[in-house]
């Protein structure tokens, strides 16, 4: 019952190519940056011209051993974070937990899609123990995949992840207005 007039067609196999298709990597942080609207245009300056900050004059919290050094500049009110590629966060995305001020919101918040950051604003950080506390529910601007958030504090690593998509993403960092000689007190 098979049809023969199709029975003598040929066919040429091609030759088939399989090329591996790139994962694509899930949005990580890069960098944690303090900063205030009150700070003088000089100290901004001083601090970039020092390689301490960004171009707008935030601090940036170095990662490894001096990521737990007391921060000492007082009014620091903004958080910013910067990502490895375009994300789509919000306002409730970060929160701030103080070991003596409980959780403290962000009660603003902007981000610059060309250059990866997200700027939040809060009360003025007294002194107290910190954990930043940013959610996966952050996700890739293109990719939508979650923010790969894993991230060990006094590590030194220069972005966090583990390689997988989701992850919420915890920093510590320590607020002691007036220390300037990192004692504690």
């Amino acid at each position: 019952s098979s049809d023969s007039r199709y029975e003598d067609i040929h066919v040429p196999r091609l030759p088939v190519t399989i090329r591996d298709i790139p994962e694509i990597p899930a949005p990580v942080f890069t960098g944690l940056y303090l900063g205030s609207p009150a700070w003088e245009p000089a100290f901004r300056s001083w601090l970039h011209d020092r390689v301490l900050g960004d171009a707008d004059g935030f601090y940036k919290i170095p990662t490894g051993a001096e990521q737990l050094d007391t921060l000492s500049w007082g009014n620091m009110s903004q958080v910013r974070l910067s990502f490895r590629e375009d994300v789509a966060a919000s306002v409730d995305d970060l929160v701030l937990v103080g070991s003596n001020s409980g959780e403290v919101s962000a009660s603003e918040f902007s981000y610059d899609s060309s250059t990866f950051v997200g700027t939040w604003t809060f009360p003025a950080l007294g002194a107290d123990k910190f954990l930043l506390s940013l959610s996966d529910a952050v996700t890739g601007a293109s990719s939508g995949l979650a923010l790969d958030g894993e991230y060990m504090d006094g590590a030194g690593q220069a972005s966090s992840g583990d390689g997988e998509a989701g992850g919420d993403f915890h920093f510590r960092f320590n607020v002691l207005p007036g220390d300037v000689s990192n004692s504690g007190y």
